[in-house]
């Protein structure tokens, strides 16, 4: 039973260091597209990122 306790923790710690992870990506790649997004949303493309970004922003 404890051993199973013990994994489970494992699983847990690892699951959240991954979504940390993409987490920290995401908000570094929303932010280095910015520019780029901006500039195609001027163009007239609405690009799904334009929305991450102001999420993030708000």
């Amino acid at each position: 039973m404890k051993n199973k306790m013990i994994y489970h923790k494992k699983l847990l710690i690892q699951l959240s260091i991954i979504f940390i992870v993409i987490g920290g990506i995401s908000i570094f790649g929303a932010l280095a597209m910015k520019d780029f997004d901006v500039y195609a949303f001027q163009r007239g493309k609405k690009f799904p990122w334009y929305r991450v970004v102001s999420i993030i922003e708000e």
